[in-house]
């Protein structure tokens, strides 16, 4: 019997089996390939099962189901053994139930449909969920002869990230209030975070229009809005808060990556992507930043306050200052839910992951430090500053001196 698409199955199984009729429906999952041999060094093997990957004889690689642990997992394994990764989406079998007649299987089925069928023509279980349509979007925007900077692309990657509510769902069904509802929870940022929102959601609308998974764009439809830029959004934390905070280092797993915030200025996502070949201790300072020319590649101090933290972090036989309790290099997207909002709750403190960097500025500010020296820490542009060869003359032990003053 041949059912729409998107109804499910009724299969049955081999075997002598006393319920040999199954049920089931399929959808399409993103899975973590990794190009690592069949029987790699047992380490590595134990690791690989521990995150349940299974050997695909055909394709001749690792592979499972895609999480946030387990993509951190590949990127670290490449990053240490070479090891190549890839993500790809393939159909995935649910089995929901076993009958022993097949009429009572089919029966079920209809039931679960509430008896009715799906329209053929609509094609539902082929069609791609919201991150698959990214993942096809952003394969094809890449094979353009116009190539964006990866600076955009990880800007886009995190508005990608920001739209997590509708990853699962299939891109054809998506209702413009859930789509709103999800960009409502973006306005308090600033203009920059709702404008890349925006795009992503425009050239998805665009690329799945033009290959025929939608026939309406409802991104047209879209309001986007934020916050005023004369509107307060960050909070620096108290003089007390940063004395309850250093009252619990060590005490309360990761204080100290929100200590290194407060007293470096760095945004978490720079802290994250430094390198430690980057991390200077017996010169007290690192390599880092991002988001800006002048913010790229700049010198951080290391304050006297903070360098046992830093060097506590610090393992040359890894690839990142900072990493999880498992070894694994974080994302932004896990440094905030498992571990930047668990401190805040612990310590009963409301705050954004950003207010380190604002509180650095305060701080600096208010202990009369140098302004050159705040702006070249924080990678704070000088385009515009007819002083601009001033700052090519600041050494890395006056910076230090600077920030020793906090």
């Amino acid at each position: 019997m041949r059912l729409p698409n998107g109804y499910g199955s009724v299969i049955k199984l081999k075997g002598k089996r006393r319920k040999p009729y199954a049920v089931r429906t399929s959808e399409i999952a993103e899975f973590v390939e990794i190009d690592a041999p069949k029987d790699p060094p047992s380490n590595i093997r134990r690791e690989l099962n521990r995150y349940n990957f299974k050997w695909k004889r055909k394709a001749q690689m690792w592979a499972a189901i895609s999480s946030d642990a387990i993509c951190e997992f590949a990127e670290t394994l490449m990053q240490e053994e070479g090891y190549e990764y890839s993500i790809a989406y393939r159909q995935t079998f649910k089995y929901l139930e076993y009958f022993a007649k097949q009429e009572h299987a089919y029966a079920f089925l209809s039931e679960l449909n509430n008896a009715d069928a799906v329209a053929e023509h609509i094609k539902y279980a082929e069609t791609p969920t919201f991150a698959e349509m990214y993942g096809k979007w952003k394969n094809y925007r890449k094979a353009l002869p116009d190539k964006i900077s990866s600076n955009t692309w990880r800007n886009y990657e995190i508005a990608f990230n920001h739209l997590s509510d509708l990853h699962h769902k299939k891109f054809n069904a998506l209702r413009t209030d859930e789509v709103q509802e999800c960009i409502n929870k973006w306005t308090c940022k600033s203009n920059s975070t709702v404008s890349n929102i925006r795009t992503i959601l425009n050239n998805l609308y665009k690329y799945a229009l033009m290959n025929n998974y939608i026939e309406k764009d409802l991104s047209q439809f879209f309001v986007y809005s934020w916050v005023d830029p004369t509107e307060q959004i960050h909070s620096r934390y108290t003089n007390e808060e940063i004395a309850t905070i250093w009252s619990k280092l060590y005490v309360i797993n990761n204080v100290d990556l929100i200590l290194i915030t407060i007293y470096t200025g760095l945004r978490p996502t720079e802290l994250l992507e430094i390198t430690t070949d980057n991390v200077h201790l017996d010169e007290q300072y690192m390599i880092g930043g991002m988001k800006t020319e002048a913010g790229t590649d700049r010198v951080i101090p290391i304050a006297d306050k903070i360098l046992p933290l830093v060097k506590n972090r610090y393992d040359a036989n890894r690839r990142f200052l900072v990493n999880n309790k498992y070894g694994n290099h974080y994302t932004y997207g896990s440094y905030v839910s498992a571990n930047f909002n668990t401190v805040m709750n612990k310590l009963n403190m409301k705050h954004l992951p950003h207010d380190g960097r604002h509180t650095f500025a305060s701080l600096m500010d208010d202990a009369g430090a140098n302004e050159v020296c705040i702006k070249l820490i924080m990678g704070h542009s000088m385009k515009n500053n007819v002083t601009k060869g001033v700052y090519t003359h600041k050494t890395t032990q006056q910076l230090i001196d600077e920030v020793n003053k906090i």
